[in-house]
């Protein structure tokens, strides 16, 4: 379904052409809207014709309003047509959601409207058909999540369940489209949520091998941690990659300190265990850990075969600081 084909669909509801066109991009991106995100769609300053559509939404009962802390409010696409209209009909943002997965939606909507040279996959399927045609990636290294109906059925695999922002960017120096991911940091004060996302993009993004990683939040503090985690994640040397000589180093550590583990130390010279104290404090990372883990079980073969294809894999870190304040959320009262 093309894009004008869903402005058309919508109008048919008895929206102007930029209302349609606002109201497609909320059921696809977040299914929750604030004013001051639909003064922007249009282009203008809070003022009646926002109001008069915010009533008209209310009053046709196409959208649900919530009154959060300070008296200010925020609104949800409820009606099922709407989703149908834009080609997606099973989409989840029709559910009320916890206040925390409202502001996510709140802040991707924002992350989306700031981006208008990026072409956003909005749906699922959407996201899943083009890292297939596109990048060539194959499904079971997407990251999935799976749902065991409450009837005892058969279970339900779904992907992106997060619905943070993917989107393509064409470059003229470029013969593919390169794919970017956004991860939207909803105000957890910490990095973890960020590397569990990262854990579970992880196979994706090596099978893409080059990507953009955008990391959108309010809480510039952290910016530094989350860019620190991504390159351990994804490559366990920052910025740069393993050389043949690192590779070495790395491998004679493994050997001294399995023997240091087994209690064999002894067999090490003061010159070895000198170096495996100073070895230790560089590769003692959980990174690093894991590719001892590796190292026990498959060998050098099996470390060497993994660092390649980190190295292969150029992911490319930026930020985003969002603007807005979304400190409004507080005890949830239903207002219509």
């Amino acid at each position: 379904m093309t894009e004008e084909e869903k402005i058309h669909n919508l109008t048919g509801f008895g929206y102007s052409t930029e209302e349609a066109r606002f109201l497609g991009i909320v059921a696809l991106h977040s299914g929750y809207f604030v004013r001051r995100q639909f003064d922007a769609a249009i282009g203008v300053e809070r003022g009646k014709r926002t109001s008069a559509f915010v009533e008209k939404l209310l009053a046709r009962r196409h959208a649900r309003r919530y009154t959060f802390e300070h008296n200010r409010q925020v609104f949800q696409l409820q009606y099922k047509p709407f989703y149908e209209a834009v080609g997606d009909e099973h989409s989840r943002n029709r559910r009320e959601h916890q206040p925390q997965t409202i502001k996510a939606r709140l802040m991707a909507l924002d992350f989306v409207q700031a981006s208008p040279d990026s072409y956003f996959l909005a749906t699922e399927q959407q996201k899943i058909a083009s890292l297939e045609r596109l990048a060539g990636v194959a499904r079971d290294v997407l990251p999935a999540k799976v749902y065991v109906t409450h009837n005892g059925g058969s279970a339900v695999r779904r992907y992106f369940v997060d619905r943070f922002p993917v989107f393509v960017k064409s470059s003229p120096n470029r013969s593919s489209p390169c794919f970017g991911f956004a991860y939207i940091d909803s105000g957890f004060n910490t990095t973890s949520p960020f590397l569990t996302y990262l854990r579970h993009y992880r196979g994706l993004f090596q099978a893409i091998g080059e990507f953009d990683l955008v990391y959108a939040g309010t809480h510039r503090a952290l910016f530094g941690t989350a860019e620190k985690t991504f390159h351990q994640v994804l490559s366990g040397l920052g910025r740069q990659s393993l050389t043949p000589r690192d590779v070495c180093r790395l491998l004679a550590y493994f050997h001294d300190w399995n023997l240091f583990e087994r209690g064999q130390s002894r067999v090490l010279s003061i010159e070895r265990m000198n170096s495996l104290r100073e070895d230790r404090a560089e590769f003692g990372s959980p990174f690093h850990d894991g590719l001892f883990d590796l190292w026990k079980k498959g060998g050098e073969s099996a470390v060497r075969t993994e660092i390649g294809i980190k190295n292969l894999c150029q992911g490319r870190f930026s930020r985003h600081v969002f603007p807005f304040d979304y400190d409004l959320f507080g005890a949830l009262e239903v207002a219509s």
